[in-house]
């Protein structure tokens, strides 16, 4: 019950926002309304809510095959092929002191800190910065990863052109523009844009997730 009242303010607080954000006479037609574009027997319109849905979930299927097909299987032979390797520099000593002041400033450390650093952690400052560059140098991306990375990005772009191309090809938009403005906005969302757009979300989201 405490925390009732905080809980309805916030409620409050992100429908007011909502309301506002999504105001009709905004983003629609004069004299239309968001009631009027609900699905229909004739009509099936874009729904908001599944962009926050469903290219969350494929993205995770793509991430899926990344790692568990096409890097290991497909990606790593070209990498071979091209003698790019997977080496990186190995890890300094663990240090508890130096990694907290690594995980706050990276190799950009203040000079005091340093000083700090090596009165706690007993080492010179020398001894401190080369621990610095070295845990700096273990986590940087290899030619390895660059490539795989460069990999799934060629790879998802050429899949989705081939996927677009024909989508596109059979849509009458495409040939005259002027049609997008026809009956304007009581156009019918197509199963294959759908699709298409939900999948092209979930690569986004994958690569995201994947630099994270």
């Amino acid at each position: 019950m405490v925390f009732l009242p905080s809980a309805r303010a916030g409620q409050w607080w992100w429908e007011g926002w909502s309301s506002s954000l999504w105001r009709a006479h905004f983003w629609l037609p004069a004299g239309i309304t968001w009631d009027d574009l609900r699905n229909t027997e004739h009509f099936t319109f874009p729904n908001f809510y599944h962009v926050w849905l469903y290219p969350w979930l494929f993205s995770i299927v793509l991430i899926i095959v990344r790692c568990f097909f096409l890097e290991p299987y497909v990606f790593s032979l070209f990498a071979q092929a091209a003698a790019i390797t997977n080496w990186r520099p190995a890890p300094p000593v663990a240090n508890s002191v130096l990694e907290a002041v690594y995980r706050q400033y990276k190799v950009t450390v203040p000079r005091a800190v340093v000083k700090q650093a090596c009165e706690d952690s007993r080492m010179s400052e020398r001894q401190v910065e080369r621990w610095l560059r070295r845990r700096h140098a273990h986590t940087r991306s290899t030619k390895y990863d660059k490539f795989v990375d460069c990999s799934y990005d060629f790879l998802c772009h050429v899949a989705f052109t081939a996927l677009g191309l024909p989508i596109m090809y059979s849509k009458p938009w495409l040939w005259n523009i002027t049609l997008c403005w026809e009956g304007y906005p009581h156009h019918s969302l197509d199963d294959d844009l759908w699709w298409y757009y939900m999948l092209y979300l979930a690569y986004y989201w994958s690569t995201t997730f994947i630099i994270l």
